[in-house]
């Protein structure tokens, strides 16, 4: 019988590559990342709308 998938939240460190930005991000802002490898590529446009997405849903509705 197969195990359940499950999902759970994680926290990571990200560095970003523009200090002056970085500056301005409050110390607890959070945010939704993806790591896309070289296998299954054609999910990788699917997971970019995914993250576009959310990313104007967070800004319409930031609560």
């Amino acid at each position: 019988m197969p195990r359940t998938i499950t999902t759970v939240p994680f926290v990571a460190r990200v560095v970003l590559d523009d200090a002056e930005f970085a500056q301005r991000l409050p110390a607890d802002a959070t945010g939704t990342a993806a790591i896309f490898t070289d296998l299954v590529k054609p999910s990788h446009v699917i997971r970019r709308v995914l993250l576009r997405q959310v990313a104007i849903l967070d800004y319409v509705n930031p609560l």
